[in-house]
C-alpha cells in the first residue's frame, strides 16, 4: 500500500470496489437468474408439481426493490448443532420497499453465428394509464402524499425523458405537458414478435429518475 510505511493487512472487501460515487442515478441490472422458481420447482418435484397444476410458463425472474433502511428482530434459533438453537437471539434484518412496478416496453432477441444474443427489435408503449393507476391504488391513501396523479405522471415524464430523449415530447397543450410518442404498439408488438425468436425480455422501469423528489 502506497500511502503506508509499514505494511498491514487489507481492510475492507474487495466485492464492493471501487468506492466511489455512481456515475449515473439510474441502477442497472447486470445479471438476472438463470432459471424461474416455476422451473426450480417443477425439477424438484416433478410430476407432483404438474399434478397441482404447476406448469411452465413465463414469469418474472425478479423483481426490483428499494433498501429503505436496516434494524434488528428477535427470533428463535432453528439451526441444528448451534450453541444457541432453540434460543432467542437478536439479527439484523434489511428493510425493502416493493414500489409498483410498471412494464413499458418489450425487446426480443436472437442468436448470431458466434451465440451471443443479438437484438431483432423493441416495442415501447405509453405508461401514462398504469402510473395514474398505481398512484390511485397504492399511494392517495396515504396522508402523507400530497401530489395529485396529474402531477406525478407530468414528473414521470420529464424523468423518463432525461433517461431516454426520444419517447417522450413536450406536449404544451396536454393533460401533462409532456406525451409519449408511441401511442399504439400493437402493429409493432407483432412485427417483432413475427421473427425467429430466442430470447424475450422486458424492459422495465425499475427506479425511474423522477425530477423534484427529494435530493438527487
Amino acid at each position: 500500500m502506497g500511502h503506508r510505511k509499514i505494511s498491514a493487512p487489507r481492510h475492507g472487501s474487495l466485492g464492493v470496489r471501487p468506492r466511489k460515487r455512481a456515475e449515473d442515478l439510474t441502477p442497472r441490472i447486470k445479471s438476472w437468474p438463470e432459471k424461474s422458481w416455476v422451473d426450480i420447482v417443477i425439477e424438484k418435484y416433478g410430476e407432483e408439481a404438474l399434478k397441482r397444476g404447476l406448469t411452465r410458463k413465463p414469469v418474472l425472474l425478479a423483481y426490483p426493490v428499494y433498501k429503505a433502511g436496516m434494524t434488528h428482530a428477535l427470533i428463535i434459533e432453528d439451526r441444528p448443532n448451534t450453541p444457541f438453537t432453540g434460543k432467542e437471539k437478536f439479527t439484523p434484518v434489511t428493510i425493502l420497499d416493493a414500489p409498483p412496478v410498471v412494464v413499458i416496453g418489450l425487446r426480443t432477441y436472437t442468436r448470431d453465428q458466434a451465440g451471443g444474443l443479438r437484438s431483432i427489435g423493441e416495442v415501447w408503449t405509453s405508461p401514462i394509464d398504469a402510473v395514474v393507476k398505481a398512484v390511485e391504488d397504492f399511494y392517495l391513501s396515504n396522508p402523507l402524499w400530497n401530489l395529485e396523479p396529474r402531477e406525478v405522471v407530468r414528473k414521470y415524464l420529464l424523468g423518463l425523458r432525461k433517461v431516454n430523449h426520444g419517447l417522450v415530447k413536450p406536449d404544451p397543450g396536454g393533460d401533462f405537458g409532456f406525451k409519449f410518442v408511441a401511442e399504439s404498439s400493437e402493429d409493432d408488438i407483432k412485427k417483432v414478435l413475427s421473427g425467429d425468436i430466442t430470447d424475450i425480455r422486458a424492459i422495465v422501469t425499475t427506479i425511474p429518475v423522477l425530477a423534484g423528489f427529494g435530493k438527487k
